[in-house]
């Protein structure tokens, strides 16, 4: 049984993930019933949940654990699940924890645990993140390939003032999406920072980041996140051996035109999340060299960054 912690992305991500791609049950918290009722889409797999009073008691009884909270919650129950010895795996988000010295504190605790463990690095699993990994050897090593990613955060378009907003906390352009990419660079070889920017209210209130990344036997990298666009756009522009230019276009990272949930109003992200569960079981998935370089890369990327 998966126990999930995380009202949010938790309910409406992970739990149809597991419970219709995977064919697993699922533990959830009691306090999570309201939140759990409110999704109209969630309520055929209301037979296929177990109710505990509690966090702790959810732990006690889980084979499995997905933390899908905010950085600094997910720091408080690392520790809790890695003394239980019924977890077997744990699958958390990102960031790990709200900087990177603090995130390879706990990567180097998950290694020690012998668990089976997963970070939400997920844009590996997308087509387009696929095709990256796969063709990067073939790139112009003197080209450049440019990934821009403009959207509305969801904190900007409704005024929120949560964890997401503020870099502190773990969120922002960096910490909360910027992640993303810095994780599928460090898988592909990127190992420098050259130049990083953010634009905002405050070096605390980030709206818009802008860098360049380097790596032995790769073409430069340049990226840009804008968290305040006013359109929605995901490109991602590369120059071949035989110098022909390719340009991926989709609205957003994540747009996968043979999701099957979608038509259903599910998240388009399961398809990701249930690759990412079987990765678990993958002998030839556990290289946490790649998660430590991530770490490392993202510490170069905080020390070199120049707020304007």
């Amino acid at each position: 049984m998966i126990g999930i912690l995380g009202s949010g992305f938790g309910l409406y991500g992970y739990l149809p993930a597991f419970i219709d791609g995977c064919h697993k049950r699922v533990i959830l918290p009691e306090r999570y019933f309201t939140r759990f009722k409110e999704r109209e889409e969630l309520k055929q797999f209301d037979n296929k949940i177990e109710w505990a009073k509690n966090e702790i008691e959810l732990l006690k009884y889980a084979s499995g654990v997905v933390l899908a909270l905010s950085p600094i919650k997910q720091s408080e129950f690392i520790p809790k699940c890695l003394i239980q010895r019924n977890i077997k795996f744990i699958l958390l988000e990102k960031p790990l924890a709200v900087n990177p010295s603090i995130s390879e504190k706990f990567l180097n605790n998950l290694i020690q645990s012998k668990k089976k463990f997963r970070l939400s690095y997920i844009f590996r699993y997308t087509p387009w993140g696929k095709k990256l990994l796969a063709d990067i050897n073939t790139f112009n090593k003197s080209g450049i390939i440019k990934i821009n990613w403009k959207f509305t955060a969801h904190h900007f378009r409704n005024n929120l003032y949560n964890w997401k907003r503020f870099h502190s906390m773990g969120g922002g352009p960096i910490r909360f999406y910027g992640i993303h990419l810095i994780a599928l660079l460090s898988e592909m070889g990127y190992s420098n920072i050259l130049i990083s920017r953010t634009f905002g209210e405050s070096p605390d209130e980030i709206q818009r980041w802008t860098a360049i990344f380097e790596g032995k036997n790769l073409p430069n990298c340049e990226i840009l996140i804008d968290t305040k666009s006013k359109f929605n756009e995901f490109s991602i522009r590369h120059t071949l051996e035989c110098e022909n230019t390719t340009h991926t276009y989709l609205e957003d990272p994540f747009s996968i035109d043979d999701n099957l949930f979608t038509s259903n109003k599910m998240d388009q992200r399961i398809n990701l999340l249930i690759q990412h569960y079987y990765s678990l079981w993958d002998s030839n998935d556990n290289d946490f060299n790649w998660y430590s370089n991530t770490n490392l890369l993202w510490s170069k990327v905080e020390m070199c960054t120049k707020f304007f």
